[in-house]
């Protein structure tokens, strides 16, 4: 059994049952027998710790070896790079399935969903450190920095908490795409 297979797997159960899915109808869709899922995953939060890795390792990825990385430019710039990875996000990313379960994760794996929130902060400091290396950014100050860090941090822990849209009328991939635009892009004319 691959890793990748089971994170896979388990993200479509997420989306399907929740996190109410069974490691018992995990194996089913495997293939595999319940003792072989355990023998490389401790317990049901040690399979979603790691599936929550699988989700953000390549979003985190500095490299271009990404496969949503194809950019013309063989040698692009981080901005780039990561205004390709926020166009691509809603589409190739799972990170939606795990937070329709929002909800589910914070009362029944609360590590879990620490861990998820702790995932999306080192999001926004990622995206943080790439704008500031746009040279087409201002030299901002101290306090500017600290302000652009949380606001990042914090509207990325808005956007993906379960309810929060859904409750605003909005869709999760039209306001990534749209945090995407204002980061890139700017509200000024």
């Amino acid at each position: 059994m691959e890793a990748k297979q089971a994170y896979e797997i388990v993200l479509h159960l997420i989306e399907e049952k929740d996190l109410s899915f069974t490691m018992d109808e995990l194996a089913e869709k495997l293939k595999v027998s319940k003792r072989t899922i355990y023998q490389q995953f401790s317990s049901k939060a040690n399979l979603l710790k790691q599936t929550i890795d699988y989700v953000f390792d390549d979003l985190l990825d500095n490299s271009q070896s990404s496969p949503i990385c194809q950019l013309d430019n063989p040698h692009p710039s981080s901005l780039e790079i990561l205004q390709q990875r926020l166009q691509a996000f809603p589409d190739i990313y799972d990170l939606d399935k795990l937070l329709r379960s929002s909800a589910a994760f914070s009362s029944n794996y609360p590590e879990q969903w620490e861990y998820v929130n702790q995932r999306l902060d080192e999001l926004g400091s990622r995206v943080f450190e790439i704008l500031l290396d746009n040279p087409q950014v201002r030299i901002l100050t101290v306090t500017e920095k600290k302000v652009l860090l949380i606001t990042l941090q914090q509207a990325i822990r808005k956007l993906v908490q379960g309810n929060f849209l859904d409750q605003r009328k909005l869709d999760f991939h039209d306001a990534i795409l749209a945090l995407n635009k204002i980061l890139l892009e700017g509200i000024l004319y």
